[in-house]
């Protein structure tokens, strides 16, 4: 080899040692640096007519574990669901208070029920009497609070799905932009490490809100699909949409006031294919959870109300009233709109 040769040579070897310092700097300095990849360089030797003349940087890559990656994007999905659904619970959870809160539902039970037997004993107390009727209105009121609550918390989740949309359309279009910056440095051989790495990023956020399954193409750009297999991100964008509802009540339910989540252009329905993350959760709290919710507290209702209507059906005035008078209008002719057995008592003079 010729002297210029090896001060070529020698250069070419300083130039790559000085490319893997200012690599290795990187990875240091990006050590704590969210969504940063390990980078490191590729070097062959050069060889001309058999002989090694020096070296080059061939190319500068990720190192990653596509498995453990792939796993993370899986448990975010799990813990964005969880997340959502511990939120709600919890604000349910007030809703009917605790054992040592005073205003739980539990206490107002206890309160009703003390206050029905005090007047029990003691029937001509009119301060027993108004005192029932207080804590009657009061427990009422309660019931009525805690489903108008229940209804506000599906119309929050309901908007949340709308903006949760409208977040993963953002993402996927970036996650498409990225796409398309990786395929041409690819294909100029350019290094394309920081794009994939904000890609990794996106696609990461992107999995706690919906459940997704990704496939890695021989360009760079990756393919997102939807765990329905639906395609959101595979050469072009798919978006989806989700009109939220104006306003939401114990009989409005999905498809009966409560519009889906749309995919594409064609408008197709795929609010049951969603499997876990955050959406998921969002619309198992608005038409499980809450909805079940809203049932045991209506029957909580009903079973209070037959309860009191028998134990005031089982006594009598004492002594009879000499006349009922009653709001409702009939005459002799009208057909009772009535159904189940009842009892009517006629007394004499004498009781």
């Amino acid at each position: 080899m010729s002297l210029t040769g090896a001060l070529r040579s020698a250069v070419q070897a300083m130039s790559v040692t000085q490319a893997q310092f200012q690599i290795a700097s990187t990875n240091v300095a990006n050590v704590n640096t969210v969504g940063y990849s390990r980078k490191a360089a590729s070097v062959e030797t050069i060889a001309i007519e058999g002989v090694a003349a020096g070296v080059r940087l061939t190319d500068i890559y990720r190192q990653v574990d596509a498995a453990l990656i792939r796993r993370l994007r899986e448990q975010s999905t799990v813990t964005g669901g969880l997340g959502v659904r511990d939120d709600y619970l919890a604000r349910m959870q007030e809703l009917f208070g605790t054992l040592a809160d005073n205003s739980s539902i539990g206490h107002s039970i206890t309160r009703l029920s003390d206050a029905f037997e005090a007047l029990s004993t003691t029937p001509d107390n009119a301060a027993a009497g108004i005192n029932s009727v207080d804590q009657a209105f009061l427990f009422a009121t309660q019931l009525n609070q805690m489903t108008e609550e229940l209804q506000r918390m599906r119309l929050e989740a309901d908007r949340e799905i709308s903006r949760v949309v409208t977040t993963v359309n953002a993402m996927l279009t970036d996650i498409d932009k990225l796409n398309r910056q990786i395929a041409t440095a690819v294909s100029l051989g350019l290094p394309s490490g920081e794009y994939a790495d904000q890609r990794d990023l996106l696609v990461g956020n992107l999995a706690k809100e919906i459940d997704i399954r990704v496939m890695e193409r021989s360009t760079g750009e990756i393919a997102i699909y939807t765990a329905g297999g639906r395609a959101l991100v595979d050469g072009e964008v798919t978006t989806l949409s989700h009109a939220p509802a104006s306003q939401i009540a114990a009989d409005v339910g999905y498809g009966n006031g409560i519009g889906g989540i749309l995919y594409g252009g064609a408008a197709i329905d795929i609010t049951g294919e969603f499997a876990d993350g955050r959406i998921a959760a969002l619309i198992d709290v608005r038409d499980e959870l809450a909805v079940d919710l809203q049932s045991e507290i209506d029957r909580l209702a009903e079973v209070l109300r037959a309860e009191v209507n028998a134990l005031h059906n089982n006594g009598s005035g004492f002594p009879p009233p000499n006349s009922l008078t009653g709001t409702q209008v009939v005459a002799g002719t009208d057909q009772p709109q009535m159904t189940g057995l009842f009892r009517v008592t006629v007394v004499d003079g004498d009781g």
